[in-house]
C-alpha cells in the first residue's frame, strides 16, 4: 500500500500542477477536494495495522481516483464473492453520495442500500453464473470473518456443508 500510494502522490501533484495551468478556476474550486482525498488516503494507508486489510484503505483510495479522474479496478483471486462485496459497497457509497433530491430513497441506510444489491442486484446473477446457484461461496463463519461493510445478508450465503462440498475457489 506504501508503493500505492507514493504512485497516488505523484499522480496527484502532476494532476494538480497540470490543472493548476490548464484551468486555474476549476482548480481552485476542487483543489481543497483533491488535497483531502489524498490526506484521507494517506492517514489510512499509515494507520493500516500490519498484514491487515483495512477496507478504508481501499475507500480512500477509491475517493482519490475519482477526484483525480482516474480510473480503478476491482478484482480478487476469482473475481466472484469479495469482488461483488467491494463493488456494492461502492455502488452504495455513489448512490448515497447523490444530493438528497435525486436519492430514489433517502429512507435507507448504507448497509440497507448495500444487501438490497447484494440481494436482488446483479452480482447476485453473476454468483449464480459462476457456481449454479444464487448464494455467494460464503459460509456463516466465513461471513463473520469479514469486515462488516463486506458482509453479505444472511440469506445470500451458503450453509457450512455446501460451502465445503461444493468450493469453488
Amino acid at each position: 500500500n506504501n508503493a500505492s500510494l507514493e504512485r497516488i502522490e505523484q499522480y496527484y501533484r502532476s494532476y494538480c500542477g497540470w490543472k493548476a495551468a490548464a484551468e486555474p478556476d476549476e482548480f481552485r474550486a476542487e483543489e481543497i477536494l483533491l488535497a483531502q482525498a489524498l490526506s484521507d488516503t494517506r492517514t489510512a494507508v499509515r494507520s493500516q495495522r500490519g498484514g491487515q486489510k483495512e477496507v478504508q484503505v481501499l475507500i480512500s483510495a477509491a475517493n482519490a481516483a475519482r477526484a483525480l479522474n482516474g480510473g480503478r479496478v476491482t478484482f480478487c483471486k476469482s473475481g466472484k464473492d469479495r469482488t461483488a462485496m467491494s463493488i456494492t459497497l461502492e455502488q452504495t457509497r455513489l448512490l448515497t453520495a447523490m444530493p438528497l433530491e435525486h436519492r430514489a430513497s433517502p429512507l435507507f441506510d448504507d448497509a440497507q442500500i448495500a444487501n438490497m444489491l447484494r440481494e436482488f442486484g446483479g452480482r447476485i446473477v453473476v454468483a449464480e453464473k459462476n457456481v449454479g446457484r444464487p448464494k455467494y461461496s460464503f459460509n456463516a463463519a466465513q461471513r463473520q470473518l469479514l469486515p462488516a461493510q463486506y458482509r453479505p445478508p444472511p440469506s445470500t450465503i451458503q450453509d457450512f456443508f455446501t460451502s465445503v462440498k461444493a468450493r469453488d475457489s
